[in-house]
């Protein structure tokens, strides 16, 4: 991971064994899946000095996590648990391992795992998000469906657990469809994504109750956005001109400005490709 400085993209360090980072909102803290490096599972990052200071998470397969709007929890995916292939969604408590939760009824998986409300079974989905409203935003398919399934992106309330109460079934964004649609960050009412729908990757808005705005619009490739800390920018990545950098636009769309290139082939392969990285803006 890398952490650069705008707007000229000054290198301002690099933490090895970390990926898919989430700035804690005021900036002291980044949320990251550590890999390697002696760590797995979540960790906090201190942006004082750029050290690994809290695992926040019990599982070393627990990946693309998220702050809740007060960072006090976290929301992640992990395919890995209780023998399922599907990959499933775990809301926990609090910022510790399920296991060292000082509430019993968080302290396995299985109470942690967004449920659906039909038959109260795990929800299968990826990549989410947490709302300032406390929903979850996610990419999925409703499987708990009969008949053709219906993929995009889907919401439902944090505390759609065992631990909480029970299943909700989550609601599919109007206009977001797609198996591409990955949610990638949210602020206030927003939520960003990318997509592949229209045959390359595109970087989109949306709100909680929906439709899309096709922000990048280009035919080259075009992802990863984030909000700036005030929410008015979106930076993302794109290879307009054959060169992989961060470029940043207005949230409502219009011109997009490159900031600073990116090394060359900055992306790993398999489950490191680039789509399935994160970038985020903090202070």
């Amino acid at each position: 991971m890398i952490i650069y400085q705008l707007p000229q993209g000054e290198k301002v360090s690099s933490v090895s064994g970390a990926r898919q980072p989430t700035f804690r909102s005021d900036g002291r803290m980044l949320l990251v899946n550590a890999e390697g490096a002696g760590k797995e599972n979540a960790w906090e990052i201190d942006t004082s000095n750029w050290q690994f200071t809290n695992q926040v998470s019990g599982s070393p397969a627990d990946n693309h996590p998220f702050y809740n709007p007060q960072s006090n929890r976290i929301v992640y995916d992990n395919s890995t648990l209780y023998g399922y292939s599907d990959t499933f969604i775990y809301i926990q408590c609090s910022l510790v391992g399920p296991q060292f939760d000082i509430q019993e009824h968080c302290r396995e998986h299985s109470d942690i795992a967004l449920l659906t409300g039909e038959g109260n079974v795990r929800a299968a989905g990826s990549h989410p998000v947490w709302t300032i409203n406390d929903y979850i935003a996610y990419k999925g398919c409703d499987v708990w469906m009969s008949g053709n399934h219906s993929c995009g992106i889907f919401i439902v309330e944090s505390w759609a657990t065992i631990s909480s109460g029970g299943g909700i079934t989550p609601r599919k964004l109007p206009g977001v469809n797609g198996g591409s649609a990955t949610p990638t960050d949210t602020h206030g009412t927003y939520i960003l994504y990318q997509a592949f729908e229209t045959g390359n990757w595109e970087v989109y808005l949306t709100t909680l109750q929906g439709g899309e705005t096709n922000l990048s619009n280009n035919p080259t490739t075009d992802g990863l956005p984030t909000f700036s800390p005030d929410g008015l920018l979106v930076a993302f990545v794109s290879d307009r001109g054959g060169q992989w950098g961060v470029w940043v636009m207005p949230r409502q769309g219009g011109v997009a400005t490159k900031m600073f290139d990116l090394p060359p082939n900055p992306w790993g392969t398999g489950h490191r490709d680039w789509t399935n990285e994160r970038m985020s803006w903090g202070h």
